[in-house]
């Protein structure tokens, strides 16, 4: 028989009331007469039946949640099986008290086997933040699973780690003609000053879940670090270079089959106290600019390169609209990445770069900028991605084009228009009024039979 929102668990370390923060190991094991620690359980049948935690999956967001104390990154096993129907991963969130809303800034992603078998699965979280609620998704169609039991225990660094920790130096600074930026490897906080504007930006490391725990100095310019995902304690490196006007980062790690949860959003977020802050970006090829206010996009995730709701360029500028200084945020190998347009509940939007996995693995090295302009607003921001595009060898000219392809010098001085009216009336009223050259967007919708007037 399934109960529909009922489960009855027996949680064998009860360092804690029910339903209150569970200390530190959880173990879990499912009896029909004891109290539980799981809540929220939803979009789920359940039963308990000899000894096991069995749930008909009936929406595509199933979830339940455990309220833990994890002081240090946490490892949960759970011995369970899925099949007939479910679908995709395991996808774990936490939320502290304060948090309003679960957030992908604190998710991880892991693969599960949907054939029924019994199988043990581990779980690495990197959960610092002390009292937390860990909410588990495991699929995304309707279909069965079931738990045979749950453990949530520390998951604490080697020694070796908190020796490099706490072997690192109070501060490193690197700096050239234009930039002076000091970085304190035990907070991962870097200040940087435009010495062309005298404005301090800082990179603020509050959605990290990675310590830096070695430091190299290889230059006056540059400085490799050692970093350590909290989750599965998979070691990256990132060299962090000045060159000219920009702050270049990159992600490497020996590891490529690693999960790659605790390094998504590394570089940290950029800020600086700004006097009238704006944020310009390219979402489904329309520019927009907007304030770091705005209540429409707050919170948004723009996927580069993506469809709707996309960045169709990899860029997001950040700039003060009185001083005219800014920063272009440039994802140099933009494949799996995402803009993130601050926090719905944030006073103002910082921008930041998300990374996701590739395949469900790290896989290849990402590469990050800062690109600072000490002038022009988004024009000079603008340049700035046009000398980057051209240094790469991706910026070509309609008349460099047309070398290859001639018929493109009809799109030279031409407008690009978006619309879904009668294509062959628009160009008829078009020509009228001195439009003689236009690339029209979305003009299969507009394109109806002249016969019978009827969509095409």
């Amino acid at each position: 028989m399934y109960f529909r929102g009922v489960a009855l668990v027996c949680l064998v370390s009860a360092l804690a009331p029910v339903h209150g923060w569970n200390e530190l190991p959880v173990h879990v094991y499912f009896d029909e007469e004891s109290e539980h620690p799981l809540i929220e359980i939803r979009q789920m049948d359940i039963a308990v039946e000899g000894g096991q935690f069995k749930a008909e999956i009936t929406g595509s967001d199933p979830s339940f949640q455990i309220p833990v104390m994890a002081e240090e990154p946490v490892m949960v096993t759970m011995r369970m099986r899925s099949g007939e129907g479910t679908y995709d991963r395991m996808e774990i969130f936490w939320r502290t008290p304060s948090d309003r809303n679960f957030s992908h800034d604190r998710t991880a992603m892991f693969p599960l086997e949907h054939d029924m078998e019994w199988r043990e699965y581990q779980f690495p979280l990197p959960v610092v933040e002390g009292p937390v609620i860990l909410r588990f998704d495991p699929g995304w169609k309707p279909g069965l699973m079931e738990i045979d039991w749950i453990r949530i225990e520390a998951n604490p660094l080697p020694d070796e780690l908190k020796s490099g920790m706490e072997a690192l130096p109070e501060s490193v600074a690197i700096e050239n003609e234009f930039l002076s930026v000091t970085l304190t490897p035990r907070s991962a906080k870097f200040d940087i000053l435009d010495r062309r504007t005298d404005r301090r930006w800082r990179l603020d490391p509050e959605k990290l879940q990675s310590r830096i725990v070695g430091v190299n100095k290889t230059g006056d310019d540059s400085v490799e670090l050692m970093l350590v995902d909290l989750g599965d304690h998979t070691i990256y490196q990132s060299n962090v270079s000045l060159r000219e006007g920009s702050l270049h980062f990159t992600l490497s790690s020996e590891n490529s089959e690693a999960l790659f949860w605790g390094l998504r959003h590394w570089p940290p977020t950029i800020k600086s106290d700004f006097n009238d802050g704006r944020i310009v970006f390219v979402d489904r090829s329309s520019g927009t600019l907007i304030d770091q206010h705005d209540p429409y996009y707050a919170g948004r995730d723009l996927t580069i390169y993506g469809n709707t709701q996309g960045a169709d360029m990899p860029i997001v500028a950040l700039f003060d609209w009185e001083s005219g200084d800014g920063v272009l945020l440039l994802a140099e190998t933009p494949t799996d990445g995402h803009f993130v347009l601050g926090d719905r509940s944030a006073d103002l939007i910082w921008p930041r770069i998300r990374w996701r996995q590739s395949l469900d693995t790290f896989r290849y090295t990402r590469e990050f900028s800062y690109r600072f302009s000490p002038s022009g607003k988004y024009v000079g921001l603008a340049e700035l991605y046009r000398d980057y595009a051209e240094e790469v060898g991706r910026r070509k000219t309609l008349r460099e084009k047309a070398e290859k392809t001639p018929h493109l010098d009809n799109l030279m001085g031409g407008a690009l228009i978006w619309g879904s009216t009668d294509v062959e009336d628009f160009i008829a009223e078009a020509r009228t009024r001195g439009i003689l050259r236009a690339g029209l967007g979305n003009a299969s919708h507009g394109l109806r039979d002249r016969t019978n007037g009827l969509p095409r």
